[in-house]
């Protein structure tokens, strides 16, 4: 060796590592059994499916139903009048949502009811009791308060 290395000890860059430590703590170190490991989840899924269902009865009272509206419209005399092809007349039967079968009446080629021939514009809505009529797109608070009166 040369003077020079020796004046320069050799150090160690890489120490060696020290032992393996667990800091784990203790509770996790024992052995669960299944029922205790998985009970904590099994009770928050029984909460969150009771608590699915609370809303979902809540919401649906809340509200009153798509069909409801339409038999309310039909119990008042109120008879909608479509025609194919009318954006319009679509964008209506959206907003009633299902049972507006039992107010529809489709004024095509083939029909021969008066009501359609006189109708001046789609959708066509006719109160077959009173006699009033509307014509056009009706909101959702023009329906409702169809179906009250």
């Amino acid at each position: 060796m040369t003077e020079r290395a020796a004046a320069y000890p050799v150090q160690e860059f890489y120490p060696t590592p020290p032992p393996p430590v667990c800091y784990a703590p203790r509770h996790f170190s024992r052995k669960m059994s299944p029922e205790t490991r998985f009970g904590p989840l099994v009770y928050a899924l029984a909460a969150l499916v009771i608590l699915l269902v609370i809303v979902l009865i809540t919401v649906r009272r809340g509200t009153p139903g798509a069909g409801d509206l339409a038999s309310r419209l039909r119990s008042r005399g109120w008879v909608l009048h479509t025609k194919p092809g009318c954006g319009f007349c679509t964008q209506q039967l959206k907003e009633i949502g299902g049972g507006a079968g039992v107010l529809r009446m489709v004024c095509d080629k083939t029909s021969k009811n008066r009501t359609c021939a006189e109708a001046p514009g789609f959708p066509y809505w006719k109160n077959v009791r009173q006699g009033s009529v509307r014509i056009g797109l009706q909101s959702r608070a023009a329906l409702e308060k169809m179906a009250k009166y």
